[in-house]
């Protein structure tokens, strides 16, 4: 997909010759659950019907952990998934049961890991809904999801991507002077999951009927600032920066010698959660180009030139 010369803050993103960019100037729809979550109206003139999710966000994933990208100014909401967390069981009877409550004789069904949340805030209050250019976008030339705009005098950035390398997913945001990020973050469990949140690290663990043990935690490290954490909510204020590191395990192993099931997944995340959640930002990020190119630049396709009319137009309503 051919862009036009649009800026986009991002560098090489601004050039006419980018391709390969799937993106939007208009904010995703994030309110989930279905209630109000802002005083003055669902996100305020973004407000929209409830839509397909798949025509909403943007995809990341490494073949095993992934996210969907729900992103506007005010709130981004990350719709998480684990590849092995499944309900259901060996089924010897041949049982057609779904959801989370399928026991082992069910076939069950592929299952929702969580969500993270993020509120933007203005220091202690909700963050400016008055912004310009915002635009979200899915870069396939480097697998990673960006996002950027500008309010109050101040352009942030948002970057994310699934680390094949690192095994987790990975979360940036900046703000163009320095203070001015500021972010509640929380986690939703479609599952009941028990939620805690201590330091720097929200965690939210459960089992499923037909036995799995499940855990993800978030790691939060803001460069400048405060940070707190409170019941199951973790407040970043005033920082210039912030990393957030997800990783998301199950006990499954496909072994039905040993019943499927395998090691804990706190000692699954024990061994490299903590390890990426100290790493370097741009060290991830180069790590995860390195490892993504390597795949994605094998071939190239050229689908031709578009017309410069259709060029500027985001990606939904070119389609």
């Amino acid at each position: 997909m051919a862009v036009s010369a649009v800026s986009f803050g991002w560098g090489a993103l601004d050039k006419p010759s980018a391709s390969n960019l799937i993106w939007s100037d208009e904010p995703a729809v994030v309110v989930y659950p279905q209630e109000d979550k802002n005083s003055q109206g669902s996100f305020g003139k973004y407000r929209k019907p409830a839509s397909v999710w798949e025509a909403e966000g943007y995809p990341i994933g490494n073949g095993r952990v992934g996210a969907m990208i729900f992103s506007a100014p005010g709130r981004e909401r990350l719709a998480l998934n684990e590849i092995s967390l499944w309900s259901g069981g060996a089924n010897p009877g041949g049982g057609y049961g779904y959801g989370p409550d399928a026991g082992t004789n069910q076939f069950g069904n592929y299952l929702p890991f969580g969500d993270l949340f993020v509120d933007f805030k203005k220091g202690d209050q909700p963050a400016s809904l008055s912004v310009e250019d915002f635009t979200r976008a899915l870069d396939l030339r480097d697998g990673i999801h960006k996002v950027n705009y500008k309010a109050d005098g101040v352009t942030y950035d948002r970057e994310a991507f699934s680390s094949t390398p690192a095994n987790v997913l990975v979360l940036n945001y900046k703000a163009s002077k320095p203070g001015q990020f500021s972010a509640d973050f929380s986690v939703n469990s479609q599952l009941g999951a028990d939620i805690s949140a201590k330091g720097p690290v929200i965690t939210w663990k459960g089992m499923l009927k037909n036995g799995m043990n499940y855990e993800g935690r978030v790691l939060i490290r803001p460069k400048g600032g405060t940070l707190s954490a409170a019941g199951d909510k973790i407040s970043v204020k005033n920082a210039d920066s912030c990393m957030v590191v997800i990783a998301m395990e199950t006990d499954y192993l496909m072994d039905y010698k040993k019943d499927w099931k395998g090691e804990s997944p706190s000692r699954k995340l024990d061994r490299y959660a903590a390890k990426a959640a100290s790493a370097d930002y741009a060290a991830l990020k180069q790590a995860h180009i390195s490892q993504y190119k390597s795949m994605f630049d094998r071939v190239k396709v050229n689908f031709g030139k578009t017309e410069e009319d259709v060029a500027k137009l985001p990606t939904p309503k070119r389609l």
